[in-house]
């Protein structure tokens, strides 16, 4: 009895730091050991919800169905976060009716969804996989915008699988009403489009979402992954973002005028300048081909563009530019993409080695503490220029992390270089799978990587290896 009055003068706060280690397994069974137990534990086992099925569903709104009044023991008070169908695989698209949660337009389960989110009035976030014929969408968001004040996070993954007509008029986010949530700070919205035309992206879609992100005027997050140039979306915009601090772009690459070094007023350039407060930028284009090289972005531009930015992930050129500006002795993170490629024809079937590239050009990176290499950068020959990577190197004295996971190389001929970062505590390498399996003795019984690990081990014991096989 000592025991518990001690336990319930200690604060709230403190039992979901304890709690929010446990897995839901754990809880579930602490839960059952008293009433005690499980009024302490009731708000932290229904905090966060996952519908991954129909029936998830039909459980869910049973729940909340049956709760009449809002209180301690309640889902519907205790629910901050509900996730739809977060591991729904959209790329098996004949697989969707069996994992998806499909609603018809007669579907007495949507109207029964809709009449139980009223209890959601904690609710801060949403995440929601959008499937196929699914008319009820924009009713179930507009109760959700009117019945949840505190939402602050939205997450869209949307499969446009076929027709991007009726989609502009399906989807709610792009919907001729326009959803604003008044305290949203985080939006991400993902749409796959499997039509013929994966690069398409309808301008009816693209004018309505940025017409809602326009009306969230106090987002500090914003990710955008979509079929063609998602930077057209933020390119529009009327208005800055006074609080963004981090922005996701996916898609194709902008057109050389409406790139980062742009000067037009729907170019990315004008948008980055309009939003000096960004700390973290991620510019993710897909691989493209073009006739002619883009030059490196001029450094003198990075200081009105990313006077604030200390994590960068993006294209080498824009990272040539930051390493060389005086931008670069504020920059954390920088992960390289190369995803601009020259027509063979004009380089002899050779791409450039992004780590000489860097090297060439990099000043002084004294609180660089993660570098990486995207899976989209090669090297001439495949393999790492040493010199190169030791002045690389010589420049991020800070570094803890180093991601070498798209170039294959012998480790052990690198012990100088690595000699460079003192505090590096984590690095992923590649490793040619081939090789591994011939310096195996049984190879029966190989396992890929092992041989390498433990060479690596006994020359820098310090360091947690990940190995990519290439």
């Amino acid at each position: 009895m000592v025991f518990s009055t001690m336990c319930f003068k200690l604060p709230t706060e403190l039992w979901s730091e304890v709690f929010q280690y446990c897995s839901l397994s754990d809880l579930a069974t602490a839960s059952r050991v008293s009433r005690y137990w499980r009024a302490i534990i009731f708000p932290q086992l229904y905090r966060e919800v996952s519908i991954k099925s129909r029936s998830h569903l039909e459980t869910l709104v049973s729940r909340l169905e049956l709760e009449k009044t809002r209180g301690r023991l309640q889902v519907g008070s205790c629910l901050h976060s509900l996730a739809i169908n977060p591991d729904l695989d959209i790329h098996r698209v004949t697989l969707i009716q069996d994992y998806g949660v499909w609603f018809k337009s007669d579907d007495i389960l949507a109207r029964r969804f809709h009449s139980v989110i009223p209890k959601l009035g904690r609710l801060e976030k949403l995440l929601w996989m959008g499937i196929r014929y699914f008319p009820s969408a924009p009713e179930l968001f507009a109760c959700f915008r009117d019945s949840c004040p505190n939402l602050r996070s939205l997450e869209m993954s949307i499969v446009d699988a076929d027709d991007l007509a009726t989609y502009t008029r399906r989807v709610p986010l792009v919907s001729e009403q326009v959803f604003v949530f008044k305290n949203l700070t985080r939006l991400l919205v993902k749409v796959v489009n499997e039509s013929r035309n994966r690069n398409y992206y309808s301008p009816r879609a693209s004018n309505k979402l940025s017409m809602m992100i326009e009306q969230s005027p106090g987002l500090v997050e914003l990710s955008l992954r979509l079929p063609g140039e998602s930077s057209y979306i933020i390119c529009q915009l009327k208005e800055p973002l006074p609080r963004l601090r981090s922005l996701e772009l996916d898609g194709g690459y902008p057109q050389p005028a409406r790139d980062v070094d742009g000067t037009a007023n729907n170019s990315l350039g004008a948008f980055f300048r309009r939003h000096p407060h960004l700390t973290n930028v991620a510019l993710l284009w897909a691989p493209s081909f073009r006739p002619t090289e883009l030059p490196p972005v001029d450094p003198a531009l990075m200081p009105s563009l990313f006077p604030s930015v200390t994590k960068f992930d993006g294209p080498i050129r824009v990272c040539m530019g930051l390493v060389a500006s005086e931008v670069a002795e504020q920059l954390e993170a920088l992960k390289v993409e190369q995803t601009l490629h020259i027509h063979s024809n004009n380089m002899n079937g050779r791409l450039d080695d992004p780590i000489s590239a860097l090297a060439g050009r990099a000043r002084p990176l004294p609180n660089l503490k993660s570098l990486e290499f995207g899976k989209t950068c090669t090297c001439m020959g495949g393999h790492i220029d040493k010199t190169a990577l030791d002045k690389l190197l010589t420049a991020t004295p800070a570094l803890t992390f180093l991601g070498m996971g798209p170039f294959p190389a012998q480790w052990d001929d690198f012990s100088h270089t690595l000699k460079r970062v003192p505090y590096l505590a984590s690095i992923v390498i590649a490793v040619e799978h081939q090789k591994v399996y011939m310096s195996s003795r049984d190879l029966d019984d190989a396992n890929p990587g092992k041989l390498v690990q433990e060479g690596f081990n006994t020359l820098y014991p310090d360091i947690r290896l990940s190995i990519i096989l290439v």
